[in-house]
């Protein structure tokens, strides 16, 4: 494991910078038929059949409302659509405000040569008695639908809420108000997809159209990653996500209690006094030395930054230590090996811990020996544990 540690500690430091999403339409314009993208990628809306009332006040700062007869027009390219069959992971973050209604779309994906939409969030419906819920509806080129989906939540009320659509290639949580909600959004690919190049907010797109929206929407991000739940709250408080975090990869995954890390923030776990709680590794490269960075610490951006990989502990750390199959935490447990056997293919080892019942504060990384690699290693994302 020598090899590890010296990589761990032979590293750069690098300058922590904003990660912008590939579009975000602030609504904060007071005139005009343009919905400017502030990320720079040209993602400008165009207004088509609103008044002089259409901008008005949102939940930060200005706001576009709808009231039934209106739509804008989004361009394809730089980011959009976010329905991609090849997988690609992506979050829709926005604030909404408006009343129960049936069956409203205020943001749709679609063929410009097909009449039904590929891709649409908006309420729910009356015979299901879920007009106050968001819905969810994805189908592919033949009309089949792959998903139908409502919140447990209630979105459609006359107040603000703030809702987080994170999509990992089918795997979806959907965050209403920075909780996760507990419908069910997650889909499977299936069927023809033809093109998607028609993009609108406030009603269905696509060669038919319908389902115009009544009611306000403020603050629409695209991002092109998932989003962690602390980057979901981070953005509802519209606060700045900070680059610098290592992403999970496929030679060294960490999960603790299902949270994942991201590019913008490491996973954060808080546990009760002696709760039982599972750590997840997972790796391709099977047979191959390991290693689990544990410090007193939360882990930090840019910590250290090698070809490839981000190191989010402090190397400084007096309190860094490196087990190699003793991970003797106050959480103290022997590990399995995650790569202890030989061949090809994913070797997953989920293990059992239980916190300890004093305050405490971990954080973990997991990294495995890879000579393929520029660095000799894989890391996966960081994660802060924490006993109040």
């Amino acid at each position: 494991m020598a090899r590890v540690v010296s990589l761990l500690f032979v590293a750069a430091t690098a300058v922590v910078g904003q990660v912008a999403p590939v579009a975000y339409w602030q609504f904060d314009e007071t005139a005009g038929t343009v919905a400017s993208d502030s990320s720079g990628n040209g993602n400008d809306g165009t207004l088509v059949g609103f008044g002089t009332t259409s901008w008005g006040p949102g939940n930060l700062g200005g706001g576009l409302f709808f009231s039934g007869a209106q739509h804008v027009t989004l361009p394809s390219g730089s980011g959009l659509p976010v329905y991609d069959t090849s997988g690609a992971p992506f979050t829709l973050s926005f604030w909404v405000n408006a009343p129960q209604q049936h069956q409203r779309v205020f943001y749709s994906e679609a063929s410009s040569s097909n009449s039904l939409s590929r891709y649409n969030i908006g309420t729910g419906r009356v015979n299901t008695g879920t007009m106050d819920r968001l819905r969810m509806e994805i189908r592919n080129s033949s009309g089949i639908f792959i998903l139908r989906a409502e919140t447990s939540a209630t979105v459609f009320d006359n107040t603000w809420h703030h809702v987080a659509i994170v999509d990992q290639g089918g795997t979806v949580t959907l965050y209403v108000d920075g909780a996760v909600d507990f419908g069910n959004f997650s889909y499977g690919i299936s069927g023809s997809q033809g093109t998607v190049d028609q993009i609108e907010f406030g009603r269905w797109a696509g060669l038919a159209t319908c389902c115009n929206f009544i009611g306000t929407l403020d603050d629409f991000r695209v991002y092109p990653y998932a989003l962690s739940v602390f980057d979901v709250a981070t953005v509802m408080a519209n606060g700045t996500l900070v680059a610098g975090y290592q992403q999970n990869q496929p030679g060294a995954s960490m999960e603790v209690s299902g949270a994942v890390g991201s590019v913008t923030s490491a996973a954060q776990v808080i546990f009760a006094p002696g709760q039982v709680f599972p750590l997840t590794l997972s790796t391709n490269l099977a047979g191959n030395p390991w290693e689990i960075g544990v410090d007193a610490a939360i882990a930090i951006p840019n910590a250290a930054v090698l070809n490839a990989n981000i190191v989010n502990l402090d190397i400084n750390s007096p309190n860094l230590t490196l087990l190699n199959n003793n991970f003797s935490t106050p959480f103290g447990l022997t590990l399995g090996l995650p790569g202890s056997t030989t061949g090809s293919g994913t070797v997953v080892s989920v293990l059992s811990l239980q916190a300890p019942i004093t305050t405490t504060l971990a954080c973990l990384q997991f990294a495995m020996v890879d000579p393929s690699n520029p660095d000799g290693m894989v890391l996966s994302a960081s994660a802060n544990l924490s006993v109040p």
